[in-house]
């Protein structure tokens, strides 16, 4: 494992930034964890072939939502849509699949761990 490979940005700094304007509708660690893991998979989705995009979503949405109801389903849908439209209009070079991520609440703020692929110089850009 390279830990922050030199000329490779900081994937934890990347994903803060991505989140941002959510960020003040996640105020516990919970919220926290729940919001960076639904902007993971976002992220990950906006990187993949556009045709296969959206079998994807489906079964997220009827695997991980499975019970829930279908507004619920709907909401998380369309929060992985504005995610993903994001990704694409600001981060749109950064072709780095994001593997892992672990939260620590520090007592005074959480810090944010980021485990990545390197960019991939034949992903075209």
């Amino acid at each position: 494992m390279v830990t922050n490979p030199k000329g490779e940005v900081k994937m934890s700094e990347v994903l803060e930034e991505f989140v941002e304007p959510y960020l003040d509708f996640a105020q516990n660690r919970n919220q926290r964890e729940k919001l960076f893991s639904i902007a993971v998979i976002a992220w990950n989705l906006a990187i993949m072939p556009e045709n296969e995009r959206q079998p994807m979503i489906d079964q997220l949405i009827k695997v991980g939502l499975k019970g829930n109801d279908p507004l619920a389903q709907q909401d998380t849908r369309e929060i992985i849509d504005e995610l993903i439209a994001r990704k694409q209009k600001f981060f749109a070079k950064n072709k780095r699949y994001i593997v892992d991520f672990q939260l620590q609440d520090t007592g005074k703020q959480f810090h944010l761990s980021v485990a990545s692929t390197l960019s991939n110089p034949l992903v075209a850009n």
